[in-house]
């Protein structure tokens, strides 16, 4: 038996389910045209499982020395060490990091679009706090 331990997040941040509520209302206002054109059945149907599949979608977890980012239901998840943060800014509708990954310097983009207003500032909150913690020479 291991006696490894399993961190917890300390912070998540998920999609914002008020703005995905347009896949809902659409795919509720296309099943009534299922009696006239049966495909139309499906769209709804997928509409809204889609709907409740990427309202629980967590975009960014955060731990005690890193971070994951997912940004959507198939695509894969980043691994964000704390350590590695050089700078966060915000630029339009992404979050633009700048990280140190085998000793040069990446840029990663998290999409803002459907994030909360409140989730939009903690990530950027996050992440600049953890530059100014490393203070990287640029």
């Amino acid at each position: 038996m291991t006696t490894e331990t399993i961190d917890k997040p300390t912070g998540i941040i998920k999609v914002d389910k008020g703005k995905l509520q347009i896949q809902l209302y659409v795919g509720i206002l296309i099943l009534p045209l299922a009696f006239f054109i049966p495909m139309a059945a499906f769209y709804g149907v997928l509409l809204i499982t889609m709907y409740f599949v990427n309202s629980n979608i967590e975009v960014v977890r955060f731990y005690s020395k890193y971070s994951e980012v997912k940004q959507g239901l198939i695509r894969s998840r980043w691994l964000i060490a704390n350590s590695a943060v050089v700078s966060a800014k915000k630029l339009d509708e992404h979050i633009v990091l700048t990280l140190i990954e085998d000793e040069k310097l990446r840029t990663r983009k998290i999409t803002l679009k459907p994030l909360s207003e409140d989730g939009q500032q903690s990530i950027l909150k996050y992440y600049q706090a953890q530059a100014r913690k490393n203070k990287y020479p640029i």
